[in-house]
């Protein structure tokens, strides 16, 4: 029962990490995006 119990906490944690992973990196990088605009407006 441990051992099924272990896994299912793994499945979890395994599914919140590509959760976040999913969630976060497109937010990361549009937030990149933004920090970056106000460096080079002579670009524009």
């Amino acid at each position: 029962m441990k051992k099924g119990l272990r896994s299912a906490i793994g499945l979890d944690a395994a599914a919140k990490a590509g959760a976040t992973i999913a969630i976060g990196w497109p937010t990361t990088s549009y937030a990149s995006t933004i920090a970056r605009r106000p460096v080079e407006p002579r670009l524009n």
